[in-house]
């Protein structure tokens, strides 16, 4: 019996002693298993600036990360393409691009990566940057982060679609 009492007493000793080792495996003393519930950071000190919130993570559902979101942009082709950079006076925008003041300004896009759809009007094997002309209308969307502004300085904005709405492929114009 009197080892019986003891060994209850070993259990219940190391169960309330397993979440205070849990924590501390983690570096955390507030660490409550959770998956980001419980009371917030109530800032991060980091190299003497004092930040709001959780710190800079590299994963996508940390808190404090900008989700990307996609940016409809609908403008006109200001200026011929040069090499895979294309640039656009904007007149219409989803609501990210009115938010981040894209409209009426004239913003130089990256097409390295993008889906083109565009009619071959320069000769060369495929669609390029080059098949778009001055004047064209054009659709791009581009997945940015939510918080992207207008600025000269950050130019050029990577596009991931740009579709020209004044000569469609497969139609040749004039007919």
């Amino acid at each position: 019996m009197k080892h019986t009492r003891t060994r209850v007493a070993a259990v219940a000793a190391s169960t309330l002693l397993i979440p205070a080792s849990v924590a501390a495996a983690h570096g955390r003393p507030d660490f409550a298993g959770g998956h980001g519930h419980g009371q917030p950071d109530q800032g991060v000190q980091t190299q003497g600036v004092q930040t709001q919130g959780a710190p800079e993570t590299s994963h996508p559902h940390a808190r404090g990360h900008v989700h990307p979101v996609a940016f409809a942009l609908t403008g006109t082709v200001t200026a011929p393409a040069s090499g895979a950079l294309l640039t656009v006076n904007v007149t219409h925008g989803n609501h990210w691009a009115r938010r981040g003041g894209f409209i009426g300004q004239d913003v130089t896009f990256d097409l390295t990566n993008a889906h083109l759809s565009v009619a071959d009007t320069d000769g060369t094997a495929g669609a390029d940057a080059g098949d778009f002309k001055q004047g064209d209308r054009v659709v791009i969307m581009a997945k940015l982060p939510r918080t992207t502004a207008y600025s000269q300085d950050e130019q050029p904005l990577a596009a991931s679609h740009v579709a020209d709405r004044s000569s469609r492929p497969g139609h040749a114009q004039g007919q």
